[in-house]
C-alpha cells in the first residue's frame, strides 16, 4: 500500500514515497505490509553455551507468516560464521565443530499478485518488482524454484566451508522440497522425515547421538 497524498503523482511514486511511514500520517492497514511487516519482533540470539536462553527463545517463538527455508538457512549459518553480524563463531580453520539443524515443515512459499509490486507480501527479497529472486515471473512455482535454488546453493557454500547440516522435513513435504533438503544435507543419512511432530524427540537424539560421537573422535 501507499500514502496517497491527493496529488496526481505516479503510483510507483506513491509508493515509493518515505512519508508513508511518519507516524500521523500514515494510513492504517492491517496486515503485513512495508519493509519490515513481516519481519519477526525478537532477534536472532547469537551463539551461546547457556541452555536457559536458548530454551527461552525457542518457547516464545509463534508460527506466522510464509515458510522461506533460504532464509532461515542463510541466517543460521551466518550466526556460525566467524564475519559480521555475528562475531562468536570461531574461524573456519580453528578446531571447531560447526553444525546447522534445518527444520522445515513446509515449502519455500512466495506470494506474487498482479499488482503493480508483482507481490502481496514485502518479503525477505523485497516485492518482485525489486527482481531479487532471480526472476520476475508470476508464476509461483517458479519463484518457488527459485527460492529452492537458492537454498541450495547456501547449503552447498556452507558445506564448502566444513560446515556439517543436518535436516529436517516434518509431515514430509511435496517430492521437490523433501529432493532439495536431501541435496543440502551434508549426505542422505543426514536427512529425515518424520510423519509426525511426535517422533520430532527421536530424530533429535539421533542427531545429537551422532554430534557427540563426531566430537569425541575428533
Amino acid at each position: 500500500p501507499y500514502y496517497d497524498t491527493g496529488s496526481d503523482l505516479p503510483d510507483r511514486e506513491k509508493q515509493e514515497r518515505l512519508c508513508k511511514y511518519v507516524s500521523g500520517v500514515h494510513v492504517d492497514y492491517s496486515g503485513f505490509y512495508g519493509p519490515n511487516g513481516d519481519c519477526p519482533a525478537a532477534a536472532i540470539l547469537p551463539l551461546t553455551n547457556q541452555r536457559s536462553p536458548v530454551k527461552s527463545e525457542i518457547n516464545s517463538m509463534v508460527a506466522d507468516g510464509g515458510t522461506n527455508i533460504h532464509g532461515g538457512t542463510i541466517w543460521g549459518w551466518r550466526v556460525l560464521s566467524p564475519g559480521s553480524p555475528f562475531t562468536e563463531g570461531r574461524d573456519y580453520d580453528t578446531a571447531t565443530y560447526k553444525v546447522i539443524i534445518m527444520m522445515t515443515d513446509g515449502e519455500n512459499t512466495f506470494y506474487p499478485d498482479g499488482s503493480m509490486n508483482g507481490s502481496s507480501l514485502y518479503s525477505a527479497y523485497g516485492f518482485l518488482y525489486n527482481n531479487r529472486l532471480g526472476s520476475m515471473s508470476d508464476s509461483t512455482s517458479t519463484l518457488q524454484a527459485e527460492m529452492d535454488t537458492k537454498t541450495l546453493a547456501t547449503c552447498t557454500n556452507a558445506k564448502n566451508e566444513g560446515v556439517e547440516i543436518y535436516t529436517i522435513g516434518l509431515q514430509p513435504p511435496n517430492t521437490k522440497t523433501q529432493t532439495m533438503l536431501t541435496n543440502c544435507a551434508t549426505d542422505a543419512s543426514h536427512a529425515y522425515f518424520p510423519s509426525d511432530p511426535s517422533q520430532l524427540d527421536s530424530v533429535f537424539s539421533d542427531i545429537a547421538t551422532k554430534i557427540s560421537k563426531l566430537r569425541l573422535a575428533q
